[in-house]
């Protein structure tokens, strides 16, 4: 009969350390929880990691659509040259004058933006 009451103890001792133990495990999430400043530091470092994937994501989306602009660019030219030589066969149009001025002033901002981001 005396080995029942040590076995009680025992499973009593045992379930005790458990409870402990999760206990400890409570504590430490809740504190996890209301560690403002940690939760604030994951967070921001999560949205410039996103920041930086997505900007550089645009600048990869940007130099695939550049690819094709030098021989779009060179028709262009070649085409306000003839047309300000005399040369083309075409009425004056100021259309291909307007899109190479817009194409190379979006290469120039672009040309820009990335000096800037690099220095910066």
């Amino acid at each position: 009969m005396t080995t029942e009451p040590s076995d009680a103890a025992d499973a009593v001792r045992h379930d005790i350390a458990l409870a402990r133990a999760d206990l400890a495990d409570t504590v430490a999430a809740l504190g996890a929880k209301t560690d403002l400043p940690a939760r604030t530091k994951e967070a921001a470092g999560d949205l410039a990691a996103d920041a930086v994937r997505k900007g550089r994501e645009a600048v990869d989306h940007v130099g695939d659509a550049a690819a094709g602009l030098p021989g779009q660019l060179r028709a262009d030219a070649t085409r306000v040259r003839d047309m300000v030589t005399g040369e083309g066969s075409e009425p004056a149009d100021l259309r291909p004058v307007i899109r190479l001025a817009a194409i190379a002033a979006v290469v120039i901002a672009i040309v820009v933006w990335l000096g800037r981001r690099r220095r910066g």
